[in-house]
């Protein structure tokens, strides 16, 4: 099991991000580029002409070296075919690149192989619905990379649409605890659908999008992650997205199930507490946003 990833400090508003590549950025209609950085992953951004040997690139000027060692793309349309790659460098033209392009797929192989019969397996062993609300994938780096430049290259070549599109990218330098979390960690499903019955006795259910909450209680941890760390993102407030993996080293059929893009649902009751000698506590609930 591998400690968790916190990706606490989003660098993608920083500095100024364009779009390049042979696929069009389309603009208009609410679907620009910019679409990337706002919070609800629902605003998409949408790119056509992707296929074949066209792609997208999302290129980022961070302004000064910023340090990079996780990166998420967050409600995406790729196909299980689709691909992406990731490159920092400190020149404008990305030459040099301190960050060789380093290569992922979109999706995981959510199904193991063997698992169902011949003829209901999927030859892509991916399962979709194995992602509880919306598609997510990230890349975790061995170790943060600085650069000033960092961008993203996206291929889809068999898409059918045409299209490809995604509501959020998020990268910084990720947070992962020397402790990782402790028992009593746990998600909750929630469900703020109404059900009420007529005067007939008849059902009727307002069905409203499911959510998830995540606990992850942080125990003996360190003085400076908890004054360095955890006091300082609590200061940020209810308002600042996050991106969690609770375990990145799971097999894939769980990896799904265990990346949130998500805030804070409200403070911490105790804080930031010493809870024994030299070792403090922290226990956020994160509520999932969709």
């Amino acid at each position: 099991m591998g400690n968790a990833v916190l990706l606490l400090n989003d660098l993608s508003r920083v500095g100024t991000l364009t779009s390049a590549g042979t696929a069009t950025s389309v603009e208009g209609g609410g679907l620009s580029v910019q679409n990337l950085l706002t919070q609800d992953p629902t605003e998409i951004a949408r790119f056509t002409g992707i296929g074949g040997s066209a792609y997208v690139r999302l290129k980022w000027d961070l302004l000064a070296l910023q340090a990079v060692s996780c990166l998420a793309i967050i409600n995406h349309t790729a196909t299980t075919a689709g691909t992406y790659q990731v490159g920092m460098s400190n020149n404008v033209d990305l030459s040099s690149p301190v960050l060789v392009p380093v290569q992922a797929k979109f999706w995981l192989p959510t199904v193991p192989w063997g698992s169902r019969p011949w003829g209901a397996f999927p030859w892509d062993g991916v399962d979709k619905t194995a992602y509880p609300t919306m598609p997510i994938t990230f890349l975790l780096f061995d170790a943060p990379v600085f650069g000033r430049y960092l961008w993203v290259d996206v291929m889809d070549p068999t898409n059918p649409a045409g299209y490809w599109q995604a509501g959020r990218v998020m990268f910084g330098a990720a947070y992962r605890p020397t402790v990782n979390f402790a028992y009593g960690n746990g998600i909750r499903i929630i469900d703020p659908s109404q059900d009420r019955t007529t005067r007939a006795s008849a059902r009727q259910v307002d069905v409203r999008p499911r959510y998830r909450e995540l606990t992850l209680p942080m125990q003996y941890q360190t003085q400076e992650a908890a004054m360095g760390v955890y006091h300082d993102f609590m200061m940020r407030g209810i308002g600042q997205e996050v991106f969690v993996v609770m375990d990145p080293d799971a097999p894939p059929w769980v990896l799904a199930r265990q990346m949130f893009y998500c805030a804070l649902s409200s403070m911490p009751g105790d804080g930031v507490a010493n809870t024994s000698f030299k070792r403090w506590t922290w226990s956020p609930t994160f509520r999932e946003l969709i």
